[in-house]
């Protein structure tokens, strides 16, 4: 994800390049047609599953290709002031592109920026970036927007592009774009260097948190900040099914049926987690505990956020799974459509709750649903301790 993270990042800053030094090889008519293909390629290339730095450039793509259209119309009937629009340059490509794609992220930032995926760190830190991204693509052309335009205003002559104009309309984003390349490609870098040193200074130690699950209820217990968990946890190498098992065992219990959920990170990045569902005959008396109705409604605001983790990834994998195929096209044409998900169904081997795709999908298609599910878990005092 680190990885996509980068490709994406440069894919779009070299779109923009190519954007801007086609004027030099292509007449200015027919721009607007190679930046609709290249819009156009950009979205065959992702399919349905496009990053949101992605959908900017297609959509901003899409408005610069519609006003150089709208432009190259006035300018061919002559509904143009040539006193003021040089007939032989119509428009300024950097003008309408950054204007464009500065309404754009700033639009989808604004829109977007309450849903986070806290599933487990390693996706919230890549939400957060994805989300960084839109902020520093946006905060670049608004930049190049005003500096160009009070250029346009107050300095430039509509009558040739001369090196000072050639400086300030091209060189300029040409340099911040080539420079952004390699400054996010080490942040990237210096981000995928911490979490391999994390893996790598535990020494493939993970910790295995357990949810004991009999007739549709979990057990929890209050933690030492006050917040519901699982008491069911333990540190080892590769903790696999039979050392699971036996941590059961000794904690009084006989399972009939365990399976592997997920992995991923403390929400510290210190530690790798993985998770785990063992289902028993019955939960003794002296355990409290709670069915999935409980958790989320009367105990939303008091469990541990690795809990609300856990139990949001799971949900929103369910569901989703139930919702979409694995292509992301929806599996019933109906609205509204809320699939029911209780405990027990984490038995079900029919859904794959390792496959980050169902994540992707929920993200991309669904995002009404999974923000009620989101919004469900945090207060104020949990997106503190985050």
């Amino acid at each position: 994800m680190i990885a996509a993270l980068s490709v994406n990042w440069l894919g779009v800053m070299v779109v923009f390049i190519i954007v801007m030094l086609m004027p030099t090889i292509i007449n200015r008519h027919f721009m607007p047609f190679a930046i609709a293909l290249i819009s156009i390629a950009i979205a065959h290339f992702f399919g349905h599953n496009k990053p949101v730095i992605a959908r900017c450039a297609v959509n901003s793509l899409w408005i610069t290709a519609a006003i150089m259209v709208i432009i190259n119309l006035l300018n061919f009937f002559g509904w143009l002031n040539y006193h003021v629009e040089n007939p032989d340059i119509p428009y300024i490509t950097g003008l309408i592109l950054f204007t464009a794609t500065a309404i754009v992220a700033t639009f989808i930032y604004l829109r977007h920026h309450r849903i986070r995926w806290p599933i487990h760190a390693l996706f919230k830190l890549c939400s957060d970036e994805e989300h960084l991204q839109v902020f520093i693509l946006a905060a670049i052309s608004a930049f190049l927007a005003v500096a160009q335009w009070l250029y346009y205003y107050h300095i430039y002559i509509n009558v040739n592009f001369n090196n000072r104009d050639w400086l300030l309309f091209n060189l300029l984003p040409l340099t911040i774009c080539v420079v952004s390349i390699p400054a996010m490609l080490a942040r990237y870098f210096r981000i995928n260097k911490a979490l391999s040193a994390v893996y790598i200074g535990a020494k493939n130690r993970s910790i295995a948190r357990i949810f004991v699950i009999a007739d549709n209820r979990t057990i929890l217990h209050l933690d030492k900040f006050g917040c519901w968990d699982t008491p069911f946890s333990f540190t080892a190498q590769k903790p696999d099914q039979k050392a699971v098992i036996d941590y059961i065992r000794a904690n009084g219990f006989e399972p009939v049926d365990s399976r592997y959920l997920f992995s991923g990170i403390t929400c510290d990045y210190l530690s790798p987690i993985d998770l785990w569902v063992v289902f028993v005959d019955k939960i003794p008396p002296e355990y409290c505990s709670f069915s999935l109705p409980d958790i989320l409604g009367p105990l939303s605001r008091k469990v541990s956020i690795e809990m609300a983790f856990e139990i949001t990834v799971v949900k929103v994998i369910a569901s989703t799974c139930r919702m979409f195929h694995i292509d992301g096209t929806p599996r019933y044409d109906i609205r509204q459509y809320n699939p029911h998900f209780c405990l027990n169904d984490l038995r079900m081997p029919d859904i794959d709750y390792t496959d980050s795709r169902w994540i992707e999908i929920a993200r991309r298609y669904n995002r009404r649903f999974a923000q009620r599910i989101y919004n469900s878990f945090f207060n104020i005092f949990h997106l503190n301790r985050v």
